[in-house]
């Protein structure tokens, strides 16, 4: 926004797209490092001391108001590394929905609710936009009774 800094963050882009990580299988797949120097999770990690698994909605979350509004600024190649990351965060999202492991608060539940639906228009998927819908009408139920949602 600031004109003349498309290159420093481009950088900046690209040195958090590096932190994420790509390990299937894995309860934290799609997350993020919270630091360029923090080690990768152990083979039984602990979640919230070894990862963060919330970063892929917030990273996300991110990527899409970037992509939304900024794209034309950005080199292609970053866009669709920004679009092959953001599909990562969706997917690790959806696992941990699937594996009810670790709960999702009602604002990740949110982010994830729209960056599902988000990048599965984006990108043709069409089980992230299912998956968004099927979680929104979930979270529209337990509204529906009182009028709110918890903080869980």
């Amino acid at each position: 926004m600031r004109g003349g800094r498309d290159e420093r963050a481009a950088r900046t882009i690209r040195a958090v797209i590096d932190c994420q990580f790509a390990e299937p299988g894995t309860v934290y797949r799609g997350t993020f490092r919270q630091r360029r120097d923090s080690p990768t999770p152990p083979p039984a990690p602990v979640v919230w001391r070894d990862y963060d698994p919330n970063w892929r909605e917030f990273i996300a979350m991110v990527f899409a108001a970037i992509l939304a509004e900024f794209e034309g600024r950005l080199p292609a190649d970053l866009v669709a590394d920004m679009e092959r990351s953001a599909a990562l965060a969706v997917a690790g999202t959806i696992d941990r929905v699937l594996a009810d492991d670790v709960p999702l608060n009602t604002n990740i539940e949110l982010m994830h609710l729209f960056t599902a639906d988000f990048f599965g228009r984006r990108l043709g998927e069409a089980r992230f936009a299912e998956a968004a819908r099927a979680e929104a009408e979930r979270l529209l139920a337990t509204f529906r009774p009182t009028g709110a949602v918890s903080e869980f």
